[in-house]
């Protein structure tokens, strides 16, 4: 799946006005996006009610059927390479909010680490690749991988889908930002940077599917 932002305007952001998020969901072959949405990511701005909310809906355009909705709190910290306190996290519900599990930032030292629960019970780890017996990130995990680059520098480092307590020989499907692979399937080289747009490629776990694939895209 390929998660493509619509553009929004740098000037209302300046002005204190920014627009709310929203993500056109596709097909991707090599971390290009093939054109065509079948699902929408649409954000809803909740500031009396203390976090964001997001709706996922079918179809490729705002309005469509809803399959999930999403909740994350304001009071989270951003990713850092300490994190002590402060976690951030993914409320995901069904298309009716009734919870059905969530993404949770844990303690952790040097590599971020989340874990995705279905029902409380913990199903996948999610991190970067990591090297010296899991101490730090593995910036060069792209080496010798087809259509990556081995240079961090220009090749953003991955987050895997681990089952719990699993290895690096165990990762099934990852998330990986794409801004710095093209422009979003706009002509212009410099859309990005003049309308804020992110976009990221999501390879779900291969067993993923119905409320497990939804937390999946409340990962992403």
């Amino acid at each position: 799946h390929f998660f493509k932002q619509k553009p929004r305007g740098m000037c209302t952001s300046f002005l204190g006005c920014e627009d709310e998020h929203e993500f056109g969901i596709g097909a991707a072959t090599n971390w290009t996006h093939n054109g065509t949405d079948t699902l929408y990511l649409t954000e809803q701005k909740t500031c009396c009610q203390g976090g964001m909310q997001l709706t996922l809906s079918q179809g490729g355009k705002k309005g469509g059927e809803p399959l999930a909705k999403f909740f994350r709190p304001y009071y989270n910290l951003p990713i850092c390479p300490l994190k002590a306190c402060l976690h951030q996290k993914m409320k995901v519900m069904d298309k009716s909010g009734a919870q059905i599990g969530a993404v949770t930032e844990t303690m952790y030292c040097c590599v971020p680490t989340f874990k995705i629960s279905l029902n409380d019970a913990v199903i996948y780890e999610l991190h970067q690749p990591t090297m010296c017996c899991g101490i730090c990130v593995n910036y060069f995990d792209a080496c010798g991988q087809p259509g990556r680059n081995c240079c961090f520098c220009y090749d953003p480092v991955p987050y895997y889908f681990y089952p719990v307590s699993g290895n690096e020989f165990q990762r099934d499907g990852k998330i990986l930002a794409t801004k710095l692979r093209g422009c979003l399937g706009y002509p212009s080289a410099c859309c990005n940077g003049c309308t804020q747009a992110d976009s990221f490629e999501l390879v779900a776990p291969k067993e993923a599917m119905g409320n497990k694939l939804s937390l999946i895209y409340g990962a992403t």
